[in-house]
């Protein structure tokens, strides 16, 4: 979650090209249409949840990793081609729930079974990029 304040703005949208001075000052520090273009290209037209780098890039679907069962139960299976140094699991609030370095390559599984039901992003650690997937607690 990313919290944006705006200083010395109005009730207009940060970084339009149109300034309505009725409505106060646009703020031109950043963008807004570009921020939420760059959280909606990371989902499909059916709104799957592409995997996404840290800087924010699409691995269309990172063919290299897979993570199942989706939604999960007590385990979440991941198997890669690609060597995985570290993972953690984030709960929908952000709080960091599970974490560790794996203990083989090509496969392992986490236990979950301590968990609540509910949504959890899993952030996949290798040597050059971090990967993101968001998965499910029935």
């Amino acid at each position: 979650v990313v919290l944006y304040k705006i200083n010395d703005g109005g009730h207009t949208w940060p970084g339009a090209i149109i300034n309505v001075p009725s409505f106060g000052t646009t703020n031109r520090d950043f963008s807004a249409s570009s921020v939420i273009w760059n959280f909606f290209k990371k989902f499909t037209l059916s709104g799957r949840e592409l995997y996404t780098s840290v800087d924010g890039l699409s691995i269309n679907d990172a063919p290299e990793i897979n993570t199942y069962p989706n939604p999960f139960d007590n385990f979440i299976v991941v198997k890669s081609s690609l060597e995985i140094i570290g993972y953690k699991l984030y709960d929908v609030d952000g709080r960091q729930v599970v974490w560790n370095v794996p203990k083989s390559t090509g496969s392992f599984r986490i236990d979950t079974h301590n968990l609540p039901s509910g949504i959890y992003f899993l952030q996949l650690t290798t040597s050059n990029t971090i990967l993101s997937k968001k998965l499910i607690k029935r």
